[in-house]
């Protein structure tokens, strides 16, 4: 996952906990690993104007697209099935 830009238009759960502006915490699992990562792929799947970009077992890359002026966000989500945590890039 890519680290974010110097731009204020980017979070990450990978950035430096001591980097406030870029910082968004982990998602946390609940249940089964494997089943919860399928809710989480089939709710991107799902959500209006996005685009699956890639599809793994333990990543997923979209873009979704604003309402209004299309503008596109980058979302990446990898699965750290050992810590029960998703790690969120959204740019």
């Amino acid at each position: 996952m890519a680290p974010c830009p110097a731009t204020p238009n980017c979070v990450s759960s990978r950035a430096d906990a001591a980097d406030l502006e870029h910082f968004a915490s982990p998602f946390v699992l609940v249940g089964v690993v494997t089943q919860a990562w399928d809710r989480v792929r089939a709710a991107l799947w799902n959500f209006p104007r996005t685009t699956m970009q890639e599809d793994t077992d333990t990543y997923l890359r979209v873009v979704v697209r604003s309402v209004v002026f299309r503008f596109p966000d980058d979302v990446e989500i990898q699965l750290d099935a050992a810590a029960r945590r998703h790690r969120v890039t959204v740019s």
